[in-house]
Order: C-alpha cells, then structure tokens, then sequence
C-alpha cells in the first residue's frame, strides 16, 4: 500500500491519515462549540502547517476558514474580520497581541482561539482570559475520541 505523506517543514511529516484524524478533531471541536455550516471563522497565522489543519477542520463542518493576512495590524486587521464576518479568530501566538487587543477593541463579541499559548499569558494578563481559549490542549480532547465530523 502506498503511503501519501504532507511535508509540514523540513523537520516534520505527516501522513494524510494524521492530516485527516487532526483536521476531524479540529471540525469536532468548532462543531461542540456551536459553529455550524456557513458560519466564519478568520485563520490569522503565518504560513504553517496548522493553518491547513484548521481550514481542512473547518471545512468539514462547513464552516469557512477566511485566511487573513498576517501581516495586518489594528484598523487594517478588525477591517478584514468584519468585511469576512467572522465570528471567531484563531491565530498564533505570535500574533496574539495585535489580535487580542484589536478584538478588545472591537464591540461584538468574537471567540478566539489560540494555538501555542504559552508565552500570552505573560504578555497580557489583563486581558488573557477574555482574549483567548487554548486550542491546543481542546483539540487534544477531541482527537482522543476521533470520529469523522457530523456533515
């Protein structure tokens, strides 16, 4: 049997079988959370792997990962999460001050995700718990009990 491997980086590899169990995890997370068909969800990462992982999740319930340009900050960056009308934002840590504080400065309530969250905590203690929910560790729980994501 031919085994299909996705290239993450030079120091990674999947196979498509990993790619496909973490992306259900990831749609069987979005999915219990109360994001259905239609819904959108803004991707603020830089280019890695884990930005296929959650579009691929996303879309497996049908909702829509909108990709958003790292690179945005303040005015710029809450411009494109309005214009998707995206009704959470995952992003990385690295980017999580720009992200957390434009959200804070934002009227409508988003839910946020963060992958790698280690180091936030220290950044913004004030606003931290409103800022973001840890997704690494979620969907950690739900690969636990992988299932294919309800259609």
């Amino acid at each position: 049997m031919d085994v299909w491997t996705f290239h993450c980086n030079t120091k990674e590899i999947l196979i498509f079988q990993e790619v496909d169990m973490l992306s259900n995890a990831i749609a069987n997370y979005f999915y219990e959370s109360g994001f259905r068909q239609g819904d959108v969800v803004a991707i603020v990462m830089e280019n890695r792997p884990e930005v296929v992982f959650y579009w691929l999740g996303l879309a497996k319930i049908g909702a829509v990962g909108a990709l958003v340009n790292f690179n945005l900050r303040d005015k710029s960056l809450l411009h494109c999460i309005d214009a998707a009308k995206a009704h959470g934002i995952v992003f990385s840590e690295e980017l999580a001050p720009g992200t957390c504080l434009m959200a804070d400065a934002k009227e409508v309530y988003l839910f946020l995700y963060s992958i790698a969250f280690s180091t936030v905590y220290s950044l913004l203690d004030s606003l931290v718990v409103e800022c973001g929910r840890l997704l690494d560790s979620l969907v950690v729980e739900c690969w636990l009990q992988v299932r294919a994501p309800p259609r």
